[in-house]
């Protein structure tokens, strides 16, 4: 008897089964790259398109042949506001607690003289933290897309289990973009939108990091100002969000206290999901018609 597998799907763990079983699984979309899988002689979990190259399925319906960036942007509308429920409980779960912790430090240890360690704190947060959601969203909108049935714990549980993959690309992708900004800001701006669809290679191709940043410089090729108009655009809503509450905490100081600053910023990342709805979409389009 050959080797054997477990595999998680939809926050479900299931095997084991031989290796014929996961191909045929993942040439038709019962299975994705990004989906993990585990044999008995393995230190950790892999994802399913490392350990099966070959098995890329092409699950996801299949796109007109004009489609474009501009459609990918209007599909990530529909999906923000047909999936908003689900995809507004991955994002509250992760980042409510999330959101009373940078408050209360902001409010009761970082004055507007110390704007600076309040910016790095911020900063680490989203970056260790944030990308759990980010993943967790990723992950349901492609068992959605699929036919799937996803939940928001399995899909949560899923995107943690790829928290290291998505740090390390993200990590290696910004010190890419800080070396670009040295270089007179412009390659910088350049290298952040090449490298803007890194968290959804990494969940939707099941690519290591390196590989990912190369995946992702090979999607966005030819298509800097197209991208860089529509995250622009993408993230317009979520800093327009925040308003209301500056100019409302403003007028009346009462309400300026630390757990209404939280709510605020907690639905501010409720709108700036949409960027990672957005992310999915772009990955999709340009996918089809420049396949792994």
């Amino acid at each position: 008897m050959g080797t054997q597998y477990h595999y998680a799907r939809d926050g479900q763990t299931s095997g084991p089964v031989p290796a014929s079983e996961i191909q045929a699984r993942l040439q038709d979309g019962r299975l994705s790259p990004g989906d993990l899988i585990w044999a008995e002689d393995w230190p950790d979990w892999k994802p399913a398109g490392e350990a099966f190259p070959g098995g890329r399925p092409d699950s996801f319906p299949s796109l007109p042949a004009d489609a474009s960036l501009a459609g990918a942007f209007k599909a990530a509308v529909q999906d923000y506001f047909r999936c908003f429920v689900p995809l507004a409980w991955i994002t509250v779960i992760v980042w409510l607690p999330c959101c009373l912790f940078t408050s209360w430090m902001d409010y009761h240890f970082f004055g507007e003289e110390e704007l600076g360690k309040s910016f790095r704190m911020h900063m680490q947060v989203e970056n260790l933290i944030g990308i759990i959601a980010s993943a967790g969203i990723l992950c349901w909108l492609r068992d959605h897309h699929q036919g799937g049935s996803p939940g928001v714990w399995g899909s949560l549980r899923n995107g943690l289990r790829l928290w290291g993959r998505i740090f390390l690309a993200n990590f290696l992708s910004g010190i890419c973009f800080v070396l670009g900004l040295l270089a007179l800001v412009l390659p910088g701006i350049w290298v952040a939108v090449r490298l803007s669809l890194i968290e959804a290679v990494v969940v939707m191709d099941g690519l290591k990091t390196t590989e990912s940043i190369k995946r992702s410089w090979k999607l966005t090729h030819g298509q800097f100002w197209p991208l860089l108009g529509l995250w622009l655009l993408a993230g317009l809503p979520g800093l327009l969000s925040l308003a209301p509450y500056l100019i409302f905490a403003g007028l009346l100081p009462q309400f300026d206290v630390w757990w209404i600053d939280a709510l605020a910023s907690l639905a501010g990342e409720c709108v700036f999901m949409f960027c990672t709805i957005f992310m999915f979409q772009a990955w999709k389009t340009l996918s089809a018609f420049r396949p792994a």
